[in-house]
């Protein structure tokens, strides 16, 4: 068994009909795992099932709403049932939002995008923890975005849902670390799929605006995100809880030297508010931040002292 390997795992993806979700559900199903594909459209579920079953592996298709606690319930107890104790639960789902700022939100669509967003998470993972710590423990995926850091115009509500579900991962980590359950988030930069349609009318138009917003220059693919998203899942991300992956990124530019494997893993949890277009801020950070490591104030090997230590607590 490889570090990525999730065989003989039983993994529940939500929004797993489309786009990201449909690409994780896929991967963790090369990977060996029994997949329940779940979302709100059903027959989308079920095709990505039957993909799933015609290369071989196994995978149970699920009609769920992620805002209501009952389909959450019910999509938690039929994976079990059919599958077995789920070990691996992604939040993919997320609705599609309108560009608009505070006053032209209705509060109404503020709360169907938190309802899905934020809700659907806390949710669909307070349905499957209890199955995962009796079976010893597992992993939880939060698909957030790049943009629950890093604001958009016209995007206050979708900016502030990914801002919540980065929190609720941390929180979550913090919380089940003793039940050997890690939670971390992903969060994507723009991604090919039918978002970027429904935002810019096409994708060729989104390649062209979007793409050149990032360091590579272009638009990830559903696929790519699975990867990131794979090993998060996998024994190979087994030291990482808490955490924040920007798969979006170039890692290069964390990279201003060497530091401690450590430090690396406690980076991202430093409790500070980056706007990676302020180069000057951004390296004031890093350069607050080796400082520390150079003090050798590595109080433990437990991940929340050394935060601690990082924040002066």
């Amino acid at each position: 068994m490889t570090n990525s390997s999730l065989a003989g795992k039983v993994a529940l993806v939500t929004g797993a009909g489309n786009g990201i979700g449909r690409a994780i559900a896929q991967t963790f199903a090369k990977a060996g795992a029994a997949v329940a594909c779940a979302d709100l459209e059903a027959a989308q579920a079920a095709a990505v099932a039957q993909s799933i079953e015609q290369s071989g592996g196994r995978a149970l298709a699920l009609t769920c709403d992620v805002s209501r606690e009952a389909d959450t319930v019910a999509a938690a107890n039929a994976a079990r049932e059919k599958l077995g104790p789920v070990r691996v639960l992604v939040n993919a789902a997320a609705t599609i939002d309108r560009n608009a700022n505070v006053l032209e939100l209705a509060p109404d669509d503020w709360d169907r995008i938190f309802a899905v967003n934020v809700k659907g998470a806390f949710l669909m993972s307070r349905a499957v923890l209890p199955m995962m710590i009796a079976a010893g423990g597992g992993s939880i995926v939060h698909i957030a975005s790049q943009l629950g850091r890093v604001a958009a115009p016209q995007r206050v509500a979708y900016c502030s849902t990914k801002g919540a579900v980065i929190q609720l991962a941390k929180a979550m980590a913090i919380d089940h670390a003793g039940d050997n359950v890690r939670v971390n988030a992903l969060s994507p930069g723009a991604v090919a799929t039918r978002r970027m349609i429904h935002r810019y009318g096409g994708m060729d138009e989104a390649r062209r605006t979007a793409g050149p917003k990032h360091l590579l220059n272009r638009l990830g693919e559903p696929d790519e995100i699975a990867q990131a998203a794979l090993f998060l899942a996998s024994d190979g991300a087994s030291f990482m809880t808490g955490d924040e992956d920007w798969p979006c990124l170039e890692p290069g530019i964390l990279m201003k030297r060497t530091i401690p494997t450590a430090a690396l893993v406690v980076m991202p949890n430093c409790g500070h508010t980056i706007n990676l277009e302020e180069p000057a801020a951004f390296n004031a950070h890093l350069d607050d931040f080796f400082r520390i490591v150079d003090a050798g104030r590595w109080p433990t090997r437990d991940p929340r002292a050394m935060a601690g230590a990082i924040l002066g607590r």
